[in-house]
């Protein structure tokens, strides 16, 4: 494994250094001119050098601050941490009819991680919502997110100033903008433009984060057959050569901001001209995107539960567990993209939400193996119940009986008696979905705060008649 990483590196510095990247960016052309970084025509072109130089500034391991600090979360090392899906325009129920996503279904999806015992970041892109306008939409995902939950929060790339928006409201949040910058407390999803591109709103993305000290996923997504070589290789090579790049933009804005490194390989297939994301080479992938980053000594984001699948069926159970082990096999520090996510990243739903959370609970327990002490070794009890005894009505079972070993919320066992395998299944989807919804509190936040909140949004133009549905908790 190791040559092989070594020989992507190595085609990766190649490409950095023979192509180059295209910056679509004046005043970061400007920057990297000022370091030393060769320009021509917008391309960027590193040398193996100045790229190692700017990555020993990239921090091995940080902490990203949630307003309860019982939520703040460590990225690297052996920590992994779960997100939600990420940037669906579309709603898929149960039933497979589909609809545009709203601001409630995205409201919905935030209480659903607020109560997840999984699922550890908040907010993003999890569903576009169509029914407010584009120019608000970021303020208002990130101020729902604010408001029902109080866990790390994840940001939303965009132009200059919608990030700086998004920075100034996190920042009334966590006690000012010097509060902010010395305890990271947002971390945003920038993707690359493939091949060999870097567009405006990522880099003005990069630019505030940068600035402010706040944490970035970078995520170059390659699509092999199409925007990358066909070859998996010449892909992950390419991938990582975007994503080395913007790492080092990023440090060269602001020596030692947090980053991590991700990369999403897909493929287009060649029989229907989609582009798939859980096949088997995705996880090859993720796999490659793991090495590289401890190559690097960089936490890493990868993987989730990816499905293909047009709705909640057999095949959106099989490829999302392939995709999730995979990562979790893999010591992924970041999984987005682990619940909901249905369609090839293009919509959520709600049913596959709790799907993905069981196969979670799963694999969680599979990683947390077994205890092996004499109590769980129970040498005493086997010797008490001896030959041909039984167990069932022994004390110590009764007394673990209901936490041991492990135990499905919505998977069918036993008898089914009259009703057939799909209903029961889905009838306990939605007795789970609606036992969330019940149990789900709202999360305390200072009323001065969420006056100062309320007020800098509506400078921003983000109608008062909206905060106030949102405060209402009328979004359900």
């Amino acid at each position: 494994m190791n040559q092989k990483i070594q020989k992507i590196h190595h085609a990766s510095m190649k490409i950095l250094g023979d192509v180059g990247i295209k910056i679509h960016h004046g005043e970061i052309l400007d920057l990297l001119n000022d370091q030393g970084i060769q320009i021509s025509n917008q391309i960027a072109r590193f040398s193996e050098d100045q790229i190692r130089e700017w990555l020993s500034h990239t921090p091995h391991q940080f902490k990203l601050h949630a307003r309860n600090p019982i939520h703040h979360l460590t990225f690297g090392g052996d920590n992994y941490v779960y997100a939600a899906g990420y940037g669906c325009p579309d709603i898929i129920k149960a039933n497979g009819d589909r609809r545009n996503a709203q601001l409630s279904d995205f409201t919905k999806f935030i209480k659903l991680v607020q109560n997840s015992n999984f699922i550890n970041l908040a907010g993003g892109i999890v569903v576009q919502p169509s029914d407010i306008p584009s120019e608000i939409s970021s303020l208002a995902m990130l101020y729902s997110t604010m408001l029902h939950s109080d866990k790390c929060l994840m940001g939303i790339p965009g132009e200059k100033k919608e990030v700086q928006q998004l920075m100034n409201l996190t920042a009334l949040l966590m006690g000012g903008m010097d509060e902010l910058k010395a305890n990271p407390a947002i971390i945003t999803l920038i993707s690359t433009l493939s091949p060999l591109q870097l567009d405006k709103n990522a880099l003005d993305s990069i630019l505030v984060c940068a600035q402010h000290n706040q944490a970035m996923i970078v995520s170059p997504g390659p699509i092999a057959g199409a925007t990358a070589p066909i070859s998996l290789a010449g892909a992950i090579a390419l991938g990582n050569a975007e994503a080395i790049a913007t790492i080092v933009i990023a440090q060269i804005i602001t020596p030692g901001v947090p980053v991590i490194y991700g990369l999403q390989a897909t493929a287009l297939d060649m029989q229907t001209g989609y582009s798939n994301v859980a096949t088997p080479a995705f996880s090859l992938g993720a796999k490659y995107c793991a090495e590289l980053a401890r190559f690097y000594n960089l936490p890493s984001r990868g993987g989730g539960a990816n499905t293909d699948a047009k709705n909640v069926s057999t095949q959106s159970g099989y490829e999302s567990m392939l995709a999730l082990l995979n990562a979790r096999q893999q010591s992924i520090n970041l999984i987005v993209h682990s619940a909901g996510i249905l369609d090839s990243y293009l919509a959520m739903s709600f049913e596959q939400f709790i799907v993905d959370q069981e196969m979670i609970s799963m694999v969680e327990y599979l990683f947390k193996d077994i205890e092996v002490n004499d109590e769980s070794l129970s040498l005493d009890i086997i010797k008490e119940v001896g030959h041909g005894g039984q167990f069932l009505n022994h004390p110590d079972t009764f007394k673990k009986c209901r936490t041991e070993p492990w135990f499905p919320e919505i998977s069918i066992r036993g008898s089914l008696g009259e009703a057939k395998q799909e209903q029961k299944f889905f009838e306990k989807i939605e007795a789970k979905l609606h036992n969330e919804y019940t149990r789900y509190q709202k999360p305390d936040i200072d009323p001065e705060i969420n006056q100062q909140l309320i007020e800098y949004l509506q400078k921003c133009g983000v109608p008062s008649a909206l905060l106030t549905l949102l405060n209402s908790d009328g979004m359900m």
